[in-house]
């Protein structure tokens, strides 16, 4: 516990230095009105690595900062998505219809890859699942018996 404050206090006052070296005029309150919009935003791939563990029990063990799928959801964040957004990229995937019949598939690395897949997930709970079938070309539609 005393070594997580240490290191949470070490990297304040790190984000402190740069914050000033960038910008030596920079008032107390806008710093730290700052300092907390950095750490909310530190906060989300943390939040985002926790919300994906709930859903999927026993995968994600290994992600913390520094891996290569918290990485890849640092980017995202960065990209602008914010934490709910990426909560229901997670939602999306799950409800994937191809992805319940490939749960390797359900990974961070798939899910978080870019930011269109992420988009492509958040559609799919904002919208609902694609439609399929009753095309032009398919037996439901013609009944098997279309001229041409």
């Amino acid at each position: 516990m005393a070594k997580d404050l240490t290191s949470e206090l070490e990297m304040i006052e790190v984000i402190l230095a740069k914050a000033f070296e960038a910008d030596p005029t920079l008032k107390e309150d806008q710093f730290l009105s700052s300092l907390a919009d950095h750490i909310k935003k530190e906060a989300i791939p943390t939040q985002v690595v926790a919300y994906y563990r709930e859903k999927h029990p026993g995968r994600g063990r290994g992600v913390v900062a520094g891996h290569k799928y918290y990485k890849m959801i640092e980017a995202r964040v960065s990209e602008g998505f914010t934490l709910e957004e990426l909560r229901l990229a997670i939602d999306g995937n799950l409800k994937d219809e191809w992805h319940k019949g490939n749960p390797a598939g359900h990974g961070l690395e798939y899910i978080f890859r870019n930011s269109a897949k992420v988009e492509q997930f958040i559609e799919l709970i904002k919208r609902g699942p694609k439609k399929t079938g009753n095309h032009s070309g398919s037996r439901e539609f013609s009944d098997g018996e279309a001229e041409f």
